[in-house]
């Protein structure tokens, strides 16, 4: 009788191919265990960033630029003079001499991406003190140009998506080795395939920042669940048939336990909401060094110019999000035409759906959503859908790529945000929503359930995914945001918690606690170089 795996089940077939592919892999590694011996002595001491769409100027790249910035000082670019990790006289005075040597010899910064994006680095690096008022020093970074990097995008694989783009990953990262290899590797984009690559081909350290995990276990569970109608990557094809539900499961099992022994190849993990990081426990088998840090937060201008409850406020829903198919903002322009359909909101109330797109894919959806809105104009128009939404489109707005003081302004005008994807790992949008004092209505998952909207007021808010359930969501705040002041409760007591908590760190909080860890795994090589000399 075949003994049940944790991970990839009793099935035979999934059983043959799990014990194969492990031994596949771990043959790969003793290949690339001989490979690093070789690779290991030209590596230098550096700190190399695997960030192909370093230019996407999202939340992801908000965490890479802040943990460049604290390294600028760290690792001898800039001057320092703080000695945060000093717990003794002697300690400290060897982290001044460690500073000393640095600053006559300072680490570089690599950062693994495109060749188009090399070629311009300076223009990068001046987006990102736009965008996020961070300043990077054009010589403290060194853009390694990679020819591989479309092999990251989904769009190169129609089949078997997760897999071949996180194979692509790992290839796209053995080429940033192999053209300028480096002692510490850090990984911010979810490419963790990665891991055993950087480990065999010259890193001492392997580090991460993961926002989602690639695979998880809900994952597995929603595609056995085939009652769950509409996900955006399991097809109806897929949900109605047994035998490629069948076939589905016993790849993601497959993949799973691939992904979990990939994890063992990072010294430390980083998880951006305690949802994730349960998920990424539970894939890799580890805890001790999976840490929680909330990714980076600047919300004290927002504080400051929309937390106050003095500001004139219009009948704006808004959402602000990339446009990406797992956001499921089609289920947002569904449940606007069930609100105005309905009457269920003020009259003249007007949706914003806001965000970024990085690429013709995302422009893609970006039409169908636009054509979806068309269509409910059309309808209503024919005589064939609810009359009330005759210029239904007049009653919501898509802009992409806003100048953030656009955003700003909006948020300040606003009264209700809405967010609809499942299991969103964090949601720094949550924060500016909440920062800005608005009613957030949102899926009751992921980082939203555990970090983000638990007080008792917005927690009313959270709904199943449905355009029914999302739209009564909108309505009730739009009735109760006129009594939501309430001292120490409703929309202004979530304002003053988040004044109070200093839960979520700003940008050099964030950074700094990046670079505190770069800076111990920096010290034990260079004890040891020490010893070997």
């Amino acid at each position: 009788m075949i003994e049940s795996h944790p991970i990839f089940g009793d099935h035979p077939t999934t059983w043959f191919l799990s014990h194969h592919i492990r031994l596949g892999v771990w043959l790969t590694a003793a290949f690339l265990f001989i490979l690093r011996i070789l690779l290991r002595k030209r590596a230098e001491t550096a700190v190399g960033f695997f960030h192909p769409y370093c230019d996407g100027m999202g939340g992801g790249e908000r965490v890479l630029w802040c943990a460049v910035q604290a390294l600028q000082k760290t690792l001898g670019h800039e001057e320092n003079d703080e000695c945060e990790g000093a717990t003794s006289i002697e300690a400290a005075e060897a982290e001044e001499a460690a500073r000393r040597k640095r600053r006559a010899n300072p680490i570089p910064i690599l950062i693994y991406t495109s060749h188009e994006n090399a070629a311009k680095k300076d223009e990068i690096l001046a987006a990102v003190q736009r965008k996020f008022g961070i300043k990077i020093l054009s010589s403290a970074v060194q853009f390694v140009g990679l020819s591989s990097v479309k092999l990251c995008e989904a769009s190169c694989y129609p089949k078997f998506t997760v897999l071949l783009q996180s194979v692509g990953g790992a290839i796209v990262a053995a080429e940033g080795f192999l053209r300028r290899p480096c002692s510490v590797f850090i990984e911010s984009t979810g490419f963790a395939f990665s891991f055993p690559v950087a480990k065999m081909l010259g890193a001492s350290v392997v580090l991460s920042y993961i926002h989602y995990p690639t695979m998880s276990h809900d994952m597995l569970n929603r595609v056995r669940d085939r009652n769950i109608q509409n996900l955006y990557n399991n097809s109806e094809a897929i949900r109605k048939s047994s035998v490629l539900t069948y076939v589905k499961l016993a790849y993601y099992r497959f993949f799973l336990g691939v992904y979990g022994l990939c994890g063992w190849f990072a010294d430390f993990l980083w998880c951006n909401s305690s949802w994730t990081r349960a998920r990424i426990v539970a894939c890799f088998g580890r805890e001790s060094t999976v840490e929680l840090l909330h990714p980076p937060a600047d919300l004290s201008h927002l504080l400051e110019k929309n937390g106050g409850s003095g500001g004139r406020r219009e009948d704006i829903v808004l959402s602000l999000a990339q446009f990406r198919p797992e956001k499921e903002q089609n289920l947002q322009v569904e449940a606007w035409a069930k609100c105005v359909g309905d009457g269920s909101v003020p009259t003249g109330a007007t949706f914003y759906m806001l965000g970024s797109t990085r690429n013709g894919e995302d422009e893609a959806l970006v039409s169908r959503l636009r054509d979806q809105i068309q269509k409910i104009d059309d309808d209503a128009a024919a005589g064939g859908g609810n009359p009330k939404l005759k210029k239904f489109s007049d009653r919501i707005k898509v802009q992409t790529n806003l100048p953030w003081d656009d955003i700003v302004g909006l948020l300040g005008r606003a009264k209700v945000a809405l967010h609809t994807m499942r299991d969103e790992h964090f949601g720094i949008s949550f924060l500016e929503f909440l920062a800005s004092r608005l009613i957030c209505v949102s899926h009751d998952s992921g980082g939203p359930a555990t970090d983000l909207l638990t007080s008792e007021f917005q927690s009313q808010f959270r709904c199943q995914a449905d355009p029914a359930a999302y739209a009564a969501g909108v309505a009730k705040a739009f009735e109760v945001y006129a009594t939501a002041s309430a001292a120490g409760g409703g929309i202004d007591g979530e304002v003053k918690r988040l004044r109070e908590s200093g839960k979520f760190p700003g940008n050099r909080e964030f950074g700094a606690a990046i670079a505190r860890r770069v800076d111990v795994f920096l010290r034990v090589g260079e004890g040891e170089a020490k010893k070997n000399d």
